[in-house]
């Protein structure tokens, strides 16, 4: 449906031709002007030489624009001032718009059913619509001529009548309850809802008829704000004047009270007791002299160190408390003589050698505060003139005589602290000649360590005490010291106490050792630690039918697992010296019935008998001869490349020899020959 377009009154009428189109009535033209209600008008004046009725220059819509109020389109003169009138009304939600450029703009607009004359009751289905009317004029011979009345505000529904005013009783204050107060009745039907506003903003959760102050709407600004509703009306709200909530007095502050020695150089600290949650609090430290005069200190934290300008005042401390939502309260502790500081002052101490010609020195420790230390040096309990400085040197006046040393210390506001150190040993003459103590022999464990005391004159009388990396080893208080496998990976020292009656005793450290050694002999049978116990290496026993030895990981004696080497001469028949290697890598050694193990030194020899030699340390290499007597069983050798205990790993070569007289030559690719039943074996030439 087209929307009205208003008539340019300007525009003069045209005259209408006499033609079959002028038969067209002004009740057709109507009709046609409900359809599309400015468009018929506009084509009929289209026509050349057509007259049309000319429409007042404005109309109006009056009337209140409420439902069920009546509201009139209102028009003015009309040419001819007889004119037909007709009336369409047009709902839309949306104001009216005139065409442009002969476009409709009011979409969705639609005609009101039934509403044909120039007034309009307006029922509750119009509420927040826009309304106008298209008032039309026709006249016999005459084009049609329309004109627009329209509102430019919706259709509200209507306010709710004699409504009470809203405001708020009780006692503007934190923690106090107020109340909705309501100058009259409520009128029937209407129903009435509350929201409390703090500063213009809805207050979360206060939507009831009273409210309570909390901390957080103190000195705020407080409203509330009654809706009223009913059906069929529109929503009306009453908003109370604004009320300032006061700060609440808080009851029940504890007494303030201070902790802590109260004297110069100690921390007092305030205590403030028992307050609710998010109390905030200020200190102000107050001092009171004796006329009764106060002084306030400019320490404002919570705890305060007095000065030695505040002695023998009276202390007190003014907590200040602020709950949130309350006015400040404060409480005072007692008043407090301020006493005199305590000086940090333990014995003082004297070190340095009681000898004639040697400096004492005093060691106080940790002293303090001290604004002045004094030293006075005592010589069996007398003062030794002088004698004021940190220090003294003994002199030939001290002999036999025990020094003392009393020291006092001062501070201003603080009690004067004398402390006597304890006596010291008698003094006593210096050795004329000392020297620093050594030591002689062999860091490996089972030698046998000596102190060499040195040169001291007058000669003194002595004692030892051996100590393995600088601690004492319990019992060793001799000159010698024999190395075991405890002292293995450490260094040894030893400290010398040098003494004679009349003189100063004297103890003297020698330098340490080198870092002692595993033994590199094994000298029983059992088992041995690699690396502490027994050293790596390669190592001889004399060895005999009964010689059993294990290489190993563990100390799994004759099992598999583990078992790096191993001899055993009863079960392979061979007599004589053997030979073992012991590697780094390995963790035990067990030997059995093989004698000593000494390390494997060069002592070459012209000839040999039955057992294992090394070459080149035992035996030349070149050629050497069996020449018997042989065993019964034969003579039996070895070409060896190691001594492991591993006979898939250590033999080149084996083998019977035949006949007394055979030569062999043995050169430097070998480790070692073993020999069995051959008798003698001597060496022929390089």
């Amino acid at each position: 449906m087209s929307a009205p377009a208003v008539r340019d009154a300007t525009r003069p009428p045209r005259r209408l031709p006499r033609r079959a189109g002028r038969a067209l009535t002004a009740v057709m033209a109507a009709v046609a002007l409900v359809l599309a209600p400015l468009s018929a008008t506009a084509a009929i004046a289209a026509e050349e030489d057509v007259a049309s009725v000319v429409a007042p220059a404005e109309a109006s819509l009056t009337g209140s624009f409420v439902v069920g109020s009546d509201i009139t389109a209102q028009t003015g003169v009309w040419t001819p001032a007889d004119a037909t009138l007709t009336y369409v009304w047009w709902q839309n939600t949306a104001p009216y718009q005139a065409p442009v450029e002969g476009v409709d703009q009011n979409q969705g607009a639609a005609i009101i059913d039934g509403a044909t004359t120039a007034q309009l009751t307006l029922d509750a289905s119009l509420e927040g619509r826009f309304i106008w009317a298209v008032v039309t004029g026709s006249a016999p011979d005459l084009a049609a001529g329309s004109v627009v009345a329209a509102a430019s505000t919706p259709v509200v529904l209507p306010s709710i009548q004699g409504l009470p005013d809203v405001s708020i009783v009780g006692t503007a204050i934190v923690g106090a309850p107020l109340a909705v107060a309501l100058s009259g009745p409520v009128p029937d039907g209407v129903q009435v809802g509350y929201h409390w506003t703090r500063g213009g903003a809805p207050i979360e959760g206060a939507q009831g008829s009273g409210y309570t102050p909390l901390a957080t709407d103190a000195l705020a600004s407080l409203r509330v704000v009654a809706t009223f509703t009913a059906e069929g009306f529109t929503t009306t709200t009453r908003t109370s004047d604004a009320i300032v909530v006061a700060k609440a007095d808080f009851t029940g502050a504890p007494s303030a009270a201070m902790a802590g020695s109260v004297r110069v150089g100690s921390t007092v600290t305030a205590v403030t007791g028992s307050w609710p949650e998010g109390t905030t609090f200020r200190f102000s430290w107050r001092f009171t002299d004796a006329a009764g005069r106060e002084t306030v200190s400019a320490t404002t934290t919570q705890a305060y160190t007095p000065t030695s300008n505040v002695l023998a005042r009276k202390l007190s401390v003014i907590i200040t408390g602020t709950v949130p939502g309350h006015n400040a309260v404060s409480t005072r502790s007692s008043l407090v003589t301020i006493a005199p500081g305590i000086i940090n002052a333990p014995t003082p101490k004297i070190s340095g050698s009681t000898a004639v010609g040697s400096t004492l020195q005093a060691v106080l420790g940790s002293w303090g505060p001290a604004d002045s230390i004094t030293y006075r040096w005592k010589r069996n309990g007398v003062g030794i003139s002088g004698a004021t400085a940190r220090t003294y040197k003994l002199t030939d006046a001290d002999l036999g005589k025990k020094i003392t040393l009393v020291v006092v210390v001062k501070r201003s506001g603080y009690t004067t602290v004398t402390r006597t150190s304890a006596a010291t040993a008698t003094v006593t003459k210096p050795f004329t000649k000392v020297s620093t103590p050594k030591i002689s022999g062999t860091a490996r464990a089972g030698s046998v360590l000596t102190a060499v005391p040195g040169t001291w004159s007058p000669t003194p009388t002595l004692g030892y005490q051996w100590k393995r990396n600088g601690i004492v080893v319990s019992g060793k208080t001799s000159k010698t010291y024999t190395l075991t496998s405890a002292d293995v990976g450490a260094k040894m020292t030893v400290s010398i106490t040098y003494k004679r009656t009349g003189y100063f005793t004297r103890v003297a450290t020698s330098a340490s050792t080198a870092t002692v050694t595993a033994a590199n002999a094994m000298t029983r049978q059992g088992w041995f630690t690699v690396g502490t116990h027994v050293a790596a290496g390669t190592y001889y026993a004399s060895g005999g039918n009964d010689c059993y030895f294990e290489r190993r990981t563990n100390t799994m004696l004759a099992q598999g697992e583990g078992l790096l080497g191993y001899q055993y001469n009863w079960e392979w028949g061979f007599g004589g010296q053997k030979i073992v290697t012991i590697k780094a890598t390995d963790k035990y050694f067990y030997t059995e019935g093989c004698g000593t193990w000494k390390p494997l030194a060069v002592a070459q020899r012209s000839s040999v008998g039955d057992g294992t030699f090394g070459i080149g340390s035992q035996m030349k290499t070149g050629v050497w001869q069996a020449v018997g007597p042989f065993d019964s069983d034969g003579c039996y050798v070895e070409l060896l490349r190691s001594f492991t205990g591993n006979p898939d790993v250590d033999i080149i070569d084996s083998g019977f020899v035949e006949a007394p007289g055979l030569a062999i030559r043995i050169d430097s690719t070998m480790k070692g020959f073993t020999t069995d039943g051959c008798g003698t074996w001597k060496f022929v030439s390089s």
